[in-house]
C-alpha cells in the first residue's frame, strides 16, 4: 500500500479545494507556506499524521493509504 496525502483547503484554490500527493514534500512543490499555513519542516517535525489529521485556519491535511490490485503483468506463466 502507498501513502496518500490529502490536503483540503478551506477556501478553494481556483475551482478545487481537494488535492492529493504522494509525499509531504510534494505538497510544498505546488503550494507555498503562506497558502498552506505551515512549513514542511514544522509539519514533519511536530505533527505525525499517522495519529490524526493536521488542521489550521487554512487547510486540513490527512494521511491515507492507496490500495492497489496485485497484478501479474510482467510475470511469465509457467507451462
Amino acid at each position: 500500500m502507498n501513502k496518500v496525502y490529502h490536503i483540503e483547503f478551506k477556501e478553494p484554490i481556483g475551482e478545487n479545494s481537494h488535492f492529493y500527493f504522494g509525499s509531504q514534500s510534494a505538497i510544498f512543490e505546488d503550494f507555498t507556506v503562506e497558502q498552506v499555513g505551515i512549513s514542511h519542516r514544522s509539519l514533519s517535525n511536530y505533527h505525525d499524521l499517522k495519529f490524526g489529521p493536521y488542521e489550521n485556519k487554512k487547510v486540513i491535511i490527512r494521511l491515507g493509504w492507496l490500495k492497489r490490485k496485485k497484478g501479474d503483468r510482467g510475470i511469465k506463466s509457467k507451462k
